[in-house]
């Protein structure tokens, strides 16, 4: 079996790479507070990472 390099990305990759994952997470982990402000059915699951140059 091969070893997979990095075990926590992958994890989270696969994982939150699957909309109904991420939502449910979102739905159980957010504070009531923040989780009305967000729109759920909205989530857009973005395969690429990115960070802005000024960061």
């Amino acid at each position: 079996m091969d070893e997979i390099a990095t075990p926590h990305d992958t994890f989270f990759r696969e994982s939150f790479g699957r909309r109904e994952i991420a939502e449910d997470f979102l739905r159980h982990h957010l504070p009531a507070e923040l989780l009305a402000e967000i729109e759920l059915g909205t989530l857009e699951i973005s395969k690429d990472t990115y960070v802005s140059a000024d960061l």
